[in-house]
């Protein structure tokens, strides 16, 4: 879920990608930092390397990324983000012929 996020994120964003209270997400998040996976990175959670991050979205169906790239955007808006890292999973979530979002990101709602 946090490759979806990009290289870099926060601990709270995870948390809020997940829908999970940053507590449950401790020894998860402790294991792939002791597998080198993730390192902090100025108050964030990193990828170790461009590689880990690609490598673990390639294991996504590309259906099941833009889905998650777009719970990522909501994610980030409900966190108030900058627009441009919303803009930024909006537009990687983007599908032809489908609406990025129904609206709702101008509102505050759901995308």
């Amino acid at each position: 879920m946090a490759s979806v996020l990009g290289r870099r994120f926060s601990f709270g964003h995870l948390s809020a990608m997940l829908n999970q209270p940053p507590s449950a997400l401790l020894a998860p998040v402790d294991e792939l930092l002791r597998a080198d996976l993730l390192a902090e990175d100025g108050g964030l959670l990193a990828y170790r390397h461009d590689l880990i991050r690609d490598a673990v979205r390639g294991t996504l169906p590309r259906t099941a990324l833009r889905a998650l790239q777009r719970q990522a955007a909501g994610a980030l808006l409900a966190a108030g983000s900058p627009a441009v890292e919303v803009a930024a999973q909006l537009a990687a979530s983007a599908e032809p012929g489908r609406p990025v979002a129904d609206g709702g990101a101008r509102r505050g709602g759901p995308l």
